[in-house]
């Protein structure tokens, strides 16, 4: 217990809780992850859009726009382009550009001839651009769930196409079983299970969905109700995604789902 959050909350619960919390059953926490980590994230996000601010700016004036440094104004610097040449650099902007390359540089994308969702999942990334709920306004009303038509939500679910990514990085296939001792493939279809079963309690209780957008997650849970989860439902997802090299038995017998879990610094996704 004193490891969890790097001694975090032992530091701040009543040893009351503490006892109650230990006699409880297992699920998965964090251990070497404190208060310095969590600063030093919040930093990283800080300086990730600090770059992302400065490279704007350089690319726009590099296109004739003036720069004005304001130390009035919250962002202390803008620029002054013309409305021409703000719509031209929106409208390119805003052209569609689905991502299909992943970190090993391999191309992934889904066939625009496919109608079927086997394989899709959605993946939680944060809502850099501010995108309010009304972007989601379908999908809520058909589930008799409303946001106010401003709020913005911490999260956006974005489809992932677990079957081409697959395709596309068969050539790393054994290079991943030497270094890790499993199929990547095995990952893809634990985290393909997990999220069918999140998409099914949205459907069942939609007050979930919306803790999704805020939180990007759903829990804590127990590591015997993970593992029934994975279980149960890794023979649809083995279906949907056609990964027929595997078999139901391998996933906990060449991938222990609670170790996965509790490895933080070890992603394997």
């Amino acid at each position: 217990m004193a490891d969890v959050l790097a001694g975090v909350l032992d530091q701040y619960r009543h040893a009351s809780v503490l006892s109650k919390l230990k006699a409880g059953p297992r699920q998965p926490v964090l251990t070497q992850f404190g208060l310095a980590n969590l600063e030093q994230l919040y930093q990283c996000e800080e300086l990730a859009f600090e770059l992302w601010k400065c490279g704007a700016t350089k690319r726009i004036v590099s296109k004739g726009a003036q720069l004005v440094v304001d130390h009035f104004d919250a962002e202390c610097f803008y620029d002054n382009r013309s409305d021409e040449l703000d719509f031209l650099v929106t409208n390119y902007d805003d052209r569609p550009s689905p991502f299909i390359a992943s970190a090993t540089a391999s191309v992934f994308q889904r066939s625009p001839d496919r109608d079927h969702y086997d394989g899709l999942i959605l993946l939680a990334q944060y809502n850099v651009e501010r995108q309010t709920a009304g972007t989601y306004s379908g999908v809520l009303e058909s589930l008799n769930l409303s946001f106010l038509a401003g709020a913005t939500l911490n999260f956006n679910w974005l489809p992932f196409d677990a079957k081409s990514y697959v395709a596309s990085h068969q050539a790393l296939s054994n290079a991943f079983v030497r270094k890790h001792g499993f199929r990547f493939e095995v990952a893809l279809i634990v985290l393909m299970t997990l999220f069918y079963r999140m998409a099914y309690v949205w459907i069942l209780e939609p007050l979930y969905l919306y803790q999704s957008f805020q939180r990007g997650h759903m829990g804590p849970s127990k590591i015997t109700d993970v593992r029934l989860v994975i279980d149960e439902g890794a023979g649809a997802a083995l279906t949907f995604s056609e990964y027929r090299t595997l078999r139901h038995r391998n996933l906990t017998a060449r991938f222990d789902t609670s170790h996965w879990l509790m490895r933080k610094r070890d992603s394997y996704l």
